[in-house]
């Protein structure tokens, strides 16, 4: 009977432990999922929209994979935020405002600038995380063209209705003496740029962004003026645009886009993409020529 008891008793303490084990286990196992749960619970997804066509802001590299200045800015606000994390996607650049219209993109950006009838729709960053000022372009050493006046009956490629197209249809009314040609085209910035490079054309308008790419892709070179009332075509800064009721994520970002300007992050991925730093107002694209010219004529 002593020898039953004993091995009843063994029995009893082996499955008491086991017993034990297996509840703390469970109680572990529950904690870490409790715990993953509440992680992936406190952490918010936002999609952003882009077009994925707009290089170097933003495209699609040699593996398909989204890339450019806007998504690697992105990541890095990610990397800084714990609570939020971004889901991405690509459309027409109209659709981008329509999505965020609709509620289906809550942030887009693609090289927007500022315009008064955005400004009424859409909430805006604090911060600009770009400058693309728009500049008279010609070919490397031409000589003669440094300024709107000096294009005075020269043919100056534009889309219809565009920003440019209404500045120098206004410039043209106040200026009938020194009037520049419109030649009106349908190809895109890059295609008129070209064009100027094989001599169709004596200056183009546009933003350095696109000059940029074209020397890049290319390897030509020219030659940049600024133009001194260069916001009656567009506002050079560049901007994230939000839902007017996203006040709250527009702050987040905002603060660590700012961060991110102090601590010369957002100048090294600019210069990364760009090959220079236009994260400040001023511009750095303008030739030394250029300067000098602007110089001599507030001179004169």
């Amino acid at each position: 009977m002593k020898m039953k008891w004993k091995k009843w008793t063994s029995l009893a303490l082996a499955l008491t432990l086991s017993l034990s084990m297996a509840a703390c286990g469970s109680s572990d196992g529950s904690a870490a999922t409790d715990s993953s749960s509440g992680a992936s619970a406190d952490v918010t997804t936002y999609t952003v929209a882009l077009s994925g066509q707009t290089t170097p802001f933003n495209y699609y590299d040699e593996n398909g994979e989204l890339d450019g200045y806007e998504v690697a800015m992105l990541k890095e606000i990610d990397a800084r935020l714990d609570d939020l994390q971004f889901e991405y996607t690509t459309t027409e650049f109209a659709s981008l405002f329509a999505g965020l219209d609709s509620g289906q993109f809550d942030l887009i950006l693609n090289n927007i600038t500022d315009k008064p009838e955005r400004r009424e729709k859409y909430l805006f960053s604090e911060t600009p995380y770009y400058y693309n000022h728009t500049v008279i372009v010609t070919n490397a050493g031409t000589e003669g063209i440094t300024s709107l006046e000096d294009l005075a009956g020269r043919k100056v490629p534009t889309a219809a209705g565009s920003a440019t197209d209404m500045f120098l249809q206004d410039y043209n009314e106040k200026n009938p003496d020194k009037a520049i040609q419109i030649d009106y085209v349908e190809g895109d910035a890059a295609q008129n740029i070209l064009a100027l490079y094989e001599g169709r054309y004596d200056a183009v308008i546009y933003s350095e962004s696109y000059v940029d790419a074209v020397e890049k892709s290319y390897g030509y070179k020219f030659d940049r003026y600024s133009i001194p009332n260069e916001e009656e075509i567009q506002n050079p800064a560049v901007y994230i645009l939000y839902n007017k009721s996203s006040t709250a994520l527009q702050q987040e970002i905002d603060g660590v886009l700012k961060e991110m300007k102090e601590d010369g992050t957002l100048s090294e991925l600019c210069i990364e993409y760009f090959g220079k730093d236009a994260t400040e107002p001023s511009s750095d694209g303008a030739s030394s020529a250029a300067s000098a010219a602007s110089a001599d004529s507030s001179a004169s």
